[in-house]
C-alpha cells in the first residue's frame, strides 16, 4: 500500500499523470489486511478482554459471557455494514471521486 502511494505521488507530482487504479487497489488491500488480521486474531485468541471480570467467574457463566460478548461484536458489525452498505453512493461512491467503469457492476 505504502508503494502504491509513493507510486501515485511520483506520477501525480513528476509526470502531472495520476494513476486513476492506485486508490480503489489501496483501499481493497486495507479491507484485505484489516479482514485478514481480525480472522486470525479470533482465531488465535487474540482479541482484548476485559480480563478482570471474565476471569473471576467460573464454568458455565464465563463462557456465557465470552459468548455474549462476541454475540455483541456481530452486532455491531452488522450495524456497521448495514450503515456502510446504505451511504450515499454505496461503499466507495463518495470516497472515489474518479470512479473506473468497473465499479458500475
Amino acid at each position: 500500500m505504502g508503494c502504491l502511494g509513493f507510486l501515485e505521488v511520483v506520477a501525480r507530482s513528476a509526470f502531472h499523470r495520476p494513476t486513476p487504479w492506485s486508490l480503489p487497489i489501496s483501499q481493497y488491500l486495507l479491507l484485505t489486511v484489516a479482514f485478514i488480521g481480525t480472522g486470525y486474531c479470533l482465531q488465535a485468541d487474540g482479541h482484548i478482554n476485559i480480563e478482570l471480570l471474565v476471569d473471576r467467574l467460573r464454568g458455565s457463566t464465563r463462557k456465557g459471557v465470552v459468548l455474549l460478548g462476541y454475540a455483541l461484536s456481530i452486532v455491531y458489525v452488522a450495524v456497521a455494514l448495514y450503515y456502510t452498505l446504505k451511504a450515499p453512493g454505496g461503499f466507495f461512491g463518495s470516497a472515489v471521486p474518479n470512479r473506473p467503469p468497473a465499479y458500475g457492476v
